[in-house]
């Protein structure tokens, strides 16, 4: 059977050890005890009062050491545990939760054993150093830890554990005294309720497997003297500080996500002596966050290309400059802005503190040259009549074209079409001014003409040879057609029609330089019929033989002269065929009266030009006719 020790005023010894007995401490009771501590073989602390030691506080009973309740259920009013001793220990084969926890006197104080803080605690001066172990602070209160200058520090596999409200900001008073003293915060502020820990590693990340050389590229550096051990149930806003004296200066945050760190960017500000960066997480998982300088990031304004005339200048500028940043420009200068006047691609690069370089983008300025208008081709040129040349200008912004001194109308593009000899220049309007080209000459190429003789004239039987002589003048080389296919290009030659039909027959000659002329003749190949005699028949009337041919018309659709129209006697039947200068059929029509309203085969109007017609009739009394020549279309 336990017994109950109480106590309601004071009491003082050298050591304490229950030995299986429960001790009870009334409010207001106070026991100090210079030395150690020891709850022992199931015994317990029902403690509403103050206990004061200066050694270790060590709990072998199996149990929390300081019972919250009565047997009976009763809640006890909570007391509280103030180590004022030097080098303190709290250890034992149990955690110890305590109500109240403070810490006092000199040196730091320990855990051997990981323990509970039900409501406050009280760091003040002191370092709470955890080593391996967790200290759970049960309070979900904001101000339920307290410090003067205390914090806790926690080794591998420690850690300050709170109690946490989804939405309120907890401080985790975390540091460390090796290498040196540093006291290094974290303030979570939690997406939701739950139990949140932290741990400040003093060391170099890369030590504990975490490599600051595997960082994502926006980064540059990942703090070398400490990182944090967070984690949680849910992200939530995340609070980092750091001493720029004695860490350096930091501009963004870092989170460790399995195979390098990778930014959560941050917001800078100061409170309390220190710097914060400040940002939303998303996860605690992986645990490790760091302090983290971002890679130099530079951008030069406005980015080009810019095209400059000759005198001309362009301000460019470093966009968003950071004070704290040393800017070098590719041609010299260290300004953030620069004003340009000569060609080149310029770069800016960017340094800091930490030792990190970056490049911006490059800029192009091109210096334009001054105004020149050039005609191609070069001047002179010549071409044969008829034939046409394209001049093409520099390019420009702008054109106008000149004929033998006078300006051509409509004639405001980059390329001009002409026929005519005489002089030609062009002025061009260009971004740097307007300018004149030098004069263009074009000439004309003599023409040849072109001739043949035929014999027989015009018509011919059937196998007869039929003789072609040229008689051209100033033609190089030639080319004969018959009905539009190539036959031979010899001076003289004959050949020999085989069969009924009319034939045309063309000459090409074409001179030196390249220019052509064309003459077209037709024959009539026959067969000659031998008729019976007509049996004696009364005499017949006289019948009309007179034919017009007219030899212009204007297919324009005017009403007046729209049609070729043949003016015969009465036909038993005409075929009318049409020619183009090169003997190429164009249409054929057995109409009456025979007609030609300007159309080719296909529908479509003929361009203006000679063409040859021949005609062949056979009139009601059995004469035959035939006509040839040449009709011109006009418009």
């Amino acid at each position: 059977m336990k017994r109950v020790l109480g106590l309601l005023g004071f009491g003082l010894a050298q050591m304490l050890s229950n030995w299986g007995e429960v001790i009870r401490v009334e409010p207001g009771g106070i026991v100090s005890v210079i030395g150690s501590v020891t709850n022992r073989q199931g015994g317990g602390w029902y403690h509403s009062g103050a206990l004061y030691i200066t050694d270790t506080i060590d709990n072998q009973a199996g149990n929390e050491m300081f019972i919250p309740t009565l047997p009976n259920g009763t809640p006890i009013t909570p007391g509280k545990v103030q180590l004022w001793g030097g080098y303190q220990w709290i250890t034992g084969t149990d955690p110890i939760h305590f109500d109240t926890l403070e810490l006092r006197g000199s040196s730091s104080k320990n855990l051997a054993r990981s323990a509970y803080v039900r409501h406050w605690l009280d760091l003040e001066d002191r370092m709470l150093n955890t080593h391996s172990e967790t200290l759970y602070h049960r309070s979900s209160s904001t101000h339920s830890i307290t410090r003067v200058s205390g914090f806790i520090r926690s080794g591998l596999g420690g850690a300050l554990e709170r109690t946490c409200i989804g939405g309120e900001r907890y401080l985790f008073p975390l540091g460390d005294s090796l290498p040196v003293v540093r006291y290094r915060p974290v303030y979570i502020t939690p997406n939701a309720d739950g139990r949140y820990a932290g741990r400040l590693a003093a060391i170099d990340a890369t030590i504990e497997g975490y490599d600051r050389s595997q960082l994502d590229s926006s980064l540059c550096l990942i703090n070398p003297h400490y990182f944090h051990h967070l984690s949680g149930p849910q992200g939530g806003f995340l609070e980092l500080s750091f001493d720029p004296a004695q860490d350096g200066d930091y501009d963004a945050a870092a989170h460790w996500r399995g195979a390098q760190w990778d930014s959560i960017g941050g917001a800078l500000s100061s409170s309390g002596g220190l710097s914060w960066m400040n940002q939303p997480v998303g996860s605690f998982t992986p645990t490790p966050f760091a302090l983290a300088v971002r890679q130099p990031r530079v951008r030069i304004i406005p980015e080009g290309p810019h095209e400059l005339c000759p005198g001309d200048s362009v301000q460019l500028s470093i966009a968003n400059p950071d004070p704290a940043w040393n800017y070098t420009w590719s041609h010299g200068p260290q300004d953030v802005s620069v004003w340009i006047t000569q060609g080149g691609i310029y770069t800016v690069t960017v340094s800091n503190a930490a030792g990190c370089i970056g490049v911006s983008n490059a800029v192009e300025v091109r210096i334009l040259p001054p105004p020149s208008a050039e005609i191609v081709p070069v001047s002179p040129q010549s071409i044969c009549p008829g034939d046409s040349i394209r001049l093409v200008a520099s390019s420009g912004e702008g054109y106008q074209w000149f004929y033998e001194g006078l300006p051509l109308l409509g004639a405001t593009d980059s390329v001009l079409v002409v026929r005519e000899p005489g002089r030609y220049w062009v002025q061009v309007v260009q971004r740097c001014g307007t300018a004149e080209s030098e004069p263009f000459v074009l000439e004309l190429h003599p023409t040849p003409s072109a001739y043949f003789l035929m014999n027989p004239s015009d018509s011919a039987i059937v196998g007869t040879s039929v003789s072609f002589r040229d008689s051209s003048q100033g033609g190089v080389s030639l080319q004969w057609f018959i009905n539009g296919a190539p036959i031979t290009s010899s001076s003289f030659w004959t050949f020999t029609f085989l069969q009924e039909g009319t034939f045309v027959i063309t000459l090409v000659a074409q001179n030196e330089f390249g220019c052509q002329d064309t003459f077209t003749r037709v024959i009539h190949i026959y067969q000659p019929q031998v008729e019976p005699p007509p049996p004696p028949e009364p005499e017949e009337p006289e019948i009309p033989r007179g034919i017009f041919i007219p030899t212009a018309f204007t297919p324009n659709g005017d009403g007046q002269n729209d049609i070729f129209l043949i003016v015969t006697p009465p036909l038993e039947w005409s075929r009318l065929r049409i020619y183009s200068r090169w003997g190429l059929l164009v249409r054929e029509t057995t109409d009456q009266p025979p007609r030609w309203d300007g159309k080719d085969s296909g529908g479509s109007l003929v361009p203006e030009d000679s063409y040859t017609f021949v005609f062949e009739a056979r009139l009601l009394n059995g004469q035959y006719i035939q006509r040839t020549g040449t009709v011109t279309v006009l418009r």
